[in-house]
């Protein structure tokens, strides 16, 4: 399905690599307790709360992980539509199931990024942002979620393939 891309893009959030990277140091220090805790002698002489240190780890190694599937956003329209792509979330949009679409250039929607998913006007709304970038945004006509938005670096070209794949000009 990716191999006959009419358009490919990856944008990457540098954002998210200082998030991650702040997590991973506190991770590292929950580490750290861990180890003084259990080598050199008990925080408070709590022998248990060396137990809590090592789930406070794992928790902050597991958010790290997470926050680096946010690095980088990938769009990619193909002849059977639209897939956007961050890390291992994915959404694949059919040229058939776009009523209406328009471009966001400015405003204080392009103030946020990252992931969203939560009830909209007009049904479900899922978002696939990148701070600071123009984004289109989509209208479906099918399924549960039936607004997207995703950030583009070229809307002009993505707007283009949008128009010539589905025969319908953008809305205002």
């Amino acid at each position: 399905m990716e191999t006959d891309a009419l358009y490919r893009e990856r944008i990457s959030f540098r954002f998210m690599y200082a998030i991650a990277f702040f997590i991973g140091l506190v991770a590292a220090g929950m580490l750290g307790l861990v180890v003084y805790h259990f080598t050199v002698k008990p925080i408070d002489n709590e022998p248990g709360i060396g137990w809590l240190f090592i789930i406070e780890f794992f928790i902050m190694a597991a958010l790290t992980v997470f926050v680096m599937q946010f690095r980088d956003l990938d769009i990619i329209l193909t002849y059977q539509g639209i897939i956007i792509k961050f890390g291992r979330i994915k959404k694949f949009i059919p040229w058939i199931d776009i009523q209406s679409y328009n471009t966001i250039t400015e405003g204080l929607s392009l103030a946020g990024g990252g992931w969203h998913i939560g009830p909209g006007r007009g049904g479900w709304s899922a978002e696939y942002t990148v701070i600071g970038k123009p984004r289109l945004a989509l209208k479906l006509n099918a399924g549960i979620i039936r607004n997207v938005i995703f950030s583009t670096g070229n809307p002009q070209e993505v707007s283009r393939l949008i128009k010539k794949q589905t025969g319908k000009d953008e809305s205002r």
